[in-house]
């Protein structure tokens, strides 16, 4: 099939091919030409709303278990 140095060929070459990459969020503004600032996640909650939310929910799955087992 294919020799170990072709092998060892196309995993060098991608080695050195490799680049770092940033990600949106660790991606330093431009404050001359940005518009908008540094992007930030506002789809995170904290932990109070979490809790609310958890709470709201077992609420919900407690009555839905209720309802089931009485036979409505």
């Amino acid at each position: 099939m294919f020799g170990a140095g072709f092998v060892m060929d196309m995993i060098q070459s991608l080695k050195n091919n490799k680049r770092n990459r940033i990600t949106k969020f660790d991606k330093e503004v431009d404050k001359h030409t940005s518009i908008y600032g540094k992007l930030k996640d506002h789809k995170k909650n904290e932990p109070q709303r979490i809790y609310h939310f958890s709470r709201k929910i077992k609420s919900k799955q407690q009555t839905k278990q209720t309802q089931t087992i009485i036979g409505f």
